[in-house]
């Protein structure tokens, strides 16, 4: 009722965001004015969150160990291993009643009854929008008929979503570094130095206990078993399409069997994908630039100027520890690892 119908508004006395949550308000002055810092007494980890930091240290200097009694898997987490218990050793499983679909997360079965079966859509009323989603309504709305933004302080990076922002702000943590307490990498977002400890220092594997396939991350393995061991199908209601992942599912039939496509204003382009109507126009009918301030390279992508940037013109090297190859692009290690010492499964 608040965000529809309230009139109460929260602005921040030190820029021009508003919002209609007090808990928004104050988590926005805490990440974009606040000060205060909490630092690791350890290594030089550094977070504005207290959460964080009790996470890190339990993490990475924590000597608490779960074990499990079934298997030799052991977390610092009880989070992960309730997870690996559920997974691995669980017997419950949620079964939908109207096909083969099968879960042991009763919160996936809903969500599976919902889209797949459920009759309720959710419509745009500014556009024909339709959704089985309440939230993906919701977001569609935000972002494309919704007025507020949100600004970036240090350039001029300009987003209808906070996530976006947020994500956005670490690339001007240059100070704020995260380094790997194994070899010389460093980044700004967290998510990248958790992938890379897990994908060059860790030796925990995610085994297929039906072929002889291991992975280091969960969720191939998890599509590993479904592609090639699961006899459960997907199948389409308007031809014989079969297959064993709801995404090919999906865009099988967008293809084929969906009529509403995406048309180009200025143009006679058509496609059903509206991601690529997006980038034809940028490319085609855009007249916004990202210039680099180094050299005379110009693009229409700003992903595209910061990876120059970071190639060309900076410092930061990526090292093989397992020959003398150096690149000062994460991604073109983490190939060349994989082609030349095969190091990374996927």
């Amino acid at each position: 009722m608040k965000v529809h119908h309230g009139s109460e508004e929260f602005k921040c006395h030190q820029c021009n965001y508003v919002t209609t949550w007090k808990k928004c308000l104050l988590q926005h002055t805490k990440v974009h004015h606040g000060s205060e810092k909490f630092k690791c007494h350890q290594c030089s980890y550094v977070t504005k969150w207290k959460q964080g930091l009790l996470q890190h240290t339990k993490v990475h200097h924590g000597s608490e160990e779960f074990k499990c009694h079934q298997c030799s898997y052991v977390t610092k987490s009880k989070e992960y291993l309730a997870r690996h218990m559920k997974v691995h050793h669980g017997s419950i499983k949620f079964e939908c009643a109207q096909c083969n679909y099968a879960t042991k997360w009763k919160q996936c079965l809903l969500q599976h009854t919902k889209i797949w079966h459920g009759s309720k859509e959710f419509n745009c009323h500014q556009c024909s929008y339709v959704t089985k989603s309440k939230q993906s309504l919701l977001q569609h709305t935000k972002v494309h008929h919704g007025s507020e933004e949100f600004k970036c302080h240090q350039c001029s990076y300009v987003t209808k979503t906070k996530g976006y922002l947020i994500n956005h702000m670490n690339v001007h943590l240059d100070s704020e570094n995260l380094k790997c307490h194994q070899c010389n990498f460093t980044t700004t977002l967290k998510r990248y130095l958790t992938s890379h400890v897990k994908a060059h220092h860790s030796s925990e594997k995610f085994e297929c206990a039906q072929c002889n396939y291991t992975s280091k991350w969960k969720h191939k393995l998890f599509q590993h078993v479904k592609v090639h061991h699961s006899s459960g199908q997907l199948k389409c209601h308007q031809c014989n399409f079969t297959t064993k992942l709801k995404q090919y599912l999906a865009k099988h039939v967008k293809v084929h069997h969906c009529s509403k496509e995406f048309k180009c204003q200025q143009c006679s382009y058509v496609t059903k994908w509206k991601q690529n109507l997006l980038q034809h126009t940028k490319v085609h009918h855009g007249s916004e630039k990202f210039k680099c301030h180094q050299c005379s390279y110009v693009t229409k992508w700003k992903q595209c100027l910061l990876q120059h940037t970071k190639v060309h013109h900076g410092s930061e090297k990526f090292k093989c520890h397992q020959c003398n190859y150096v690149t000062k692009s994460e991604e073109y290690l983490a190939r060349h690892m994989k082609v030349h010492h095969g190091s990374i499964k996927f």
